[in-house]
């Protein structure tokens, strides 16, 4: 299953880090929630309720090649289509899913933490992710 390949969730005492892959999330230079992430995005509502109480940073990456000119208006970077794709999933996790907007925050790391080879197709699409990471609050 696609879906299953494309989710990594790793947790420790405090942090729950979920990884959901680029392919299943946006297509190419768009940052519009795609119908093939919405049963993931919907398990994952089901762990943000479970930790009622914890901060929810959804966190996005790119690869590293540039953004094409019919998208650089929009975003002259990387990192500010990292940012509009993390906004997006916030965006449908607080409206769609009815989440509580006051949890969440929207991360932009751009290129900058590549998690695989840049040089590769195979690399650049595992550096094109949104990661989640909640986080119990500091007392």
């Amino acid at each position: 299953c696609q879906a299953e390949n494309a989710v990594l969730v790793e947790q420790s005492e405090e942090v729950v880090m979920i990884t959901v892959q680029d392919q299943l999330a946006f297509s190419s230079s768009q940052v519009i929630v795609l119908d093939t992430m919405v049963p993931t995005l919907e398990a994952i509502a089901r762990t943000v309720r479970e930790h009622g109480d914890w901060d929810v940073y959804v966190e996005g990456y790119t690869d590293d090649v540039k953004i094409s000119d019919e998208w650089r208006e929009q975003y002259p970077s990387n990192w500010e289509l990292g940012a509009f794709r993390a906004s997006a999933v916030v965006r449908y996790m607080t409206n769609q899913l009815d989440l509580p907007a006051d949890r969440f925050a929207a991360v932009s790391y751009g290129p900058f933490r590549p998690i695989a080879d840049n040089e590769t197709a195979e690399g650049r699409a595992e550096n094109r992710r949104v990661r989640f990471v909640l986080h119990k609050p500091e007392m």
